[in-house]
């Protein structure tokens, strides 16, 4: 299964659906029978297809024909996705199981980020329908959640929980609930060391479910006010998925100083403080480091994004966040936030550290499903380049082949964007481009189909690529252009009264 999602990643992937099409004239009287069957049988609900269909012709004759095709990659996209986020549960459970929590950790995070965020594989993004893809899992995903909270793993768990508990249905009663894990889900009939995890989590289930307005079993909480050190990643995770409405505080006990306990404590001193209003950069910073130096690495990055305050930076933490940001246990968007983090603590008198977080928090951004996460980075590094008066952190990430193409499936507006800034990076730090070799994107969104949106644009760069010019007033003008694209878009006018 690791193989797989690995290969996934890197190469692509296609669930493949042969349809089948027979179709018979009798005379006036037509008769056809079509059905579809997807290799991902099992792991996507629903993937097969079956209809018939009697009709009347005008024309009488008589003929049979029996046609086969597959479907194209961009039809069985939806079951591609479907069947990715299946097997990234299913090998995240096997992974806890077997006493791997880091790599549970990793193909856990594979599942829920594709159903937040969407997934790569390979060249291709898939983001339509996430919703069926949690729902297809919802039963898989509801024992890694459970899993997750043994192997000490509170905002995995909780991410997972909230996930599940966002794809039940308004109306779920306490049968359907309790119909989600019974029988367990497939891959995991028979694996005798499920059992119990399984029943676990059929018991945290009922407490997920207990919001909802059909429900009725009765569910205690209040042991997850005080919990001992190994339930309380449960009742953390549960509170992170907003099912029980306080934040649990650590029992205080001798043994939840040493050991594994001890990053759990570290955790729970700088929660309890902020749940009170009060953040301590001190206690976040040790219970950061605490985490990963534990092993819980997605933990000690989940932390670092999420509750760091803005402005809250010290060589620690720019230390862990380069870390984190380079760590293979980390999938791309969880690096990207953490490059992120270094970027904003070293600021731009980072030297050649922060080059090097640029260079790859690019790199991590283009795995992403969503390009626009990587035009806003270049968009920010841009603005920082600009107040800095430093023109060559942005150069870098412009350079390269490809560039521009990379946003042509995103919008006429992005690739006037991104040409304006591959024009003014250039420029700007003292280095000539070669208008040609972007004279296609240039001719497509500002000649071939231009827009009056973006008409400034389009005006600023035809300056730009204007040879003739001499070298000092294009330097000038690629300041002024690029403080134009950098300007916030122009306040709507106020209706009087």
């Amino acid at each position: 299964l690791r193989g797989v999602l690995e290969r996934a990643d890197a190469d692509g992937f296609v669930v493949p659906k042969i349809s089948y099409q027979y179709a018979e004239k009798h005379d006036k009287k037509l008769f056809t029978l079509s059905f579809g069957l997807t290799y991902g049988l099992g792991f996507v609900e629903g993937g097969n297809t079956f209809q018939i269909g009697l009709g009347m012709s005008s024309i009488a004759e008589r003929s049979a024909k029996l046609t086969v095709s597959a479907a194209s990659p961009e039809e069985t996209a939806p079951e591609t996705a479907r069947y990715y986020v299946r097997a990234a549960a299913l090998a995240a459970a096997y992974d806890f199981l077997d006493g791997d929590a880091a790599e549970g950790a990793r193909d856990a995070r594979r599942a829920a980020s594709a159903i937040a965020i969407g997934v790569r594989l390979g060249a291709r993004a898939i983001t339509g329908d996430r919703g069926k893809w949690a729902a297809d899992a919802r039963a898989l995903l509801a024992v890694d959640a459970q899993l997750a909270a043994d192997a000490g793993l509170p905002f995995l768990s909780g991410d997972l929980w909230t996930i599940v508990k966002d794809s039940l249905p308004p109306d779920a009663s306490d049968a359907a609930v309790d119909a989600v894990l019974a029988p367990a889900p497939l891959g995991l009939v028979g694996v005798k060391d499920a059992e119990a995890p399984i029943e676990r989590a059929k018991r945290s289930l009922r407490v997920v479910a207990a919001p909802l307005a059909c429900t009725a079993a009765k569910v205690d909480t209040l042991p997850f006010e005080q919990p001992a050190c190994a339930a309380y990643p449960l009742a953390l995770a549960l509170r992170i998925a907003d099912v029980v409405k306080k934040l649990p505080q650590l029992k205080r006990a001798a043994e939840n100083a040493a050991g594994s306990c001890a990053s759990l404590a570290a955790l729970d001193a700088f929660l309890e403080a902020a749940d009170h209003g009060s953040y301590d950069p001190d206690a976040f910073t040790k219970a950061v480091d605490a985490l990963r130096a534990d092993g819980r690495v997605d933990e000690a990055a989940t932390l670092l994004a999420r509750q760091r305050r803005d402005g809250h930076c010290n060589a620690t933490l720019l230390a862990t966040a380069r870390a984190l940001g380079r760590s293979p246990a980390l999938l791309p968007a969880s690096r990207a936030d953490m490059l992120a983090v270094a970027v904003n603590c070293a600021g731009a008198d980072g030297g050649a550290e922060m080059e090097k977080d640029l260079l790859a928090i690019d790199a991590e951004t283009r795995k992403l499903a969503d390009p626009t996460r990587n035009l806003k980075l270049l968009f920010f590094v841009a603005q920082l380049a600009l107040r800095a008066d430093k023109p060559a952190l942005l150069l870098p990430l412009v350079r390269g082949d490809g560039f521009i193409d990379r946003f042509l499936r995103l919008s006429g507006n992005a690739v006037a964007g991104a040409l304006l800034l591959h024009h003014t990076a250039h420029l700007l730090a003292g280095e000539a481009f070669e208008p040609s070799r972007t004279q296609g994107a240039f001719s497509l969104v500002c000649e071939s189909f231009p827009e009056p949106e973006r008409r400034a644009e389009c005006d600023d760069l035809r300056a730009l690529r204007d040879p003739s010019t001499p070298a000092a007033a294009r330097k000038a003008a690629a300041k002024a252009a690029l403080e134009r694209l950098l300007a916030p878009p122009p306040a709507p006018p106020t209706k009087r009264p």
